[in-house]
């Protein structure tokens, strides 16, 4: 129950650590530990509530200190569907990409086409996608099968609990890669977009003028 504790345990850690050693060896395991807590009646929603709200924010300070970036980095999209902030393994993701040099813009609660709109305007190398609720999976597999249809060969990450239990479905709904684990997954990010940017030829896709986190 003590945030700033916890926050200043963290933040110690990361001072020593890699911001993925970080999130691998502290965020992970606590997550999962508190979600078995809750499965098995220990601890409440609330408690719950309150471990994910705080490991949030650790990811974000730790993220923002991290972060290599500048105004000629490459751009990544990262929206949940509407009615959803974004999963936490999605955030942690793209705080990994911004220690690799590359910009993340965070959408939350915005309808399929106002993403596709953001989307044209900002002209990301990779646009991530959370689900993390069944309840809004239609939405989730809409958002994906527009962006495969206005953005043809845009790297389409879908991540989240909810996109991740049907893999398969996930793929055919628009999606290009669905993660699971986090370092095996930033590998494989890595891997295809600077194979993207080997096959254009660009080194970045971007503009300047959108608003960038």
């Amino acid at each position: 129950r003590d945030r700033p504790g916890a926050a200043a345990l963290a933040d110690r850690y990361a001072e020593v650590n890699s911001i993925e050693a970080t999130f691998n060896d502290l965020f992970i395991p606590t997550l999962a530990f508190a979600q078995e807590e809750l499965d098995r009646g220990r601890i409440t929603k609330i408690n719950d509530n309150f471990i994910k709200d705080t490991t949030r924010e650790m990811i974000v300070r730790i993220g923002d200190r991290a972060a290599e970036v500048n105004a000629s980095s490459p751009r990544v999209v990262a929206s949940s569907v509407a009615g959803e902030r974004l999963s936490l393994g999605t955030l942690m993701l793209t705080q990994l990409l911004r220690a690799e040099g590359y910009r993340a813009d965070f959408l939350t609660d915005l309808d399929g086409e106002e993403v596709v709109s953001y989307v044209e305007q900002a002209t990301p190398v990779a646009v991530f996608v959370s689900c993390s609720r069944k309840a809004n999976l239609e939405a989730g597999y809409a958002l994906l099968g527009l962006l495969a249809a206005r953005f043809p060969g845009l790297f389409v990450i879908a991540g989240g609990s909810a996109f991740s239990a049907d893999e398969a479905k996930t793929l055919s709904a628009g999606a290009s890669y669905v993660p699971h684990a986090l370092t095996s997954a930033k590998d494989e990010i890595l891997r295809e977009l600077r194979r993207s940017r080997r096959r254009t030829g660009r080194t970045i896709i971007n503009n300047p003028s959108t608003v960038t986190t």
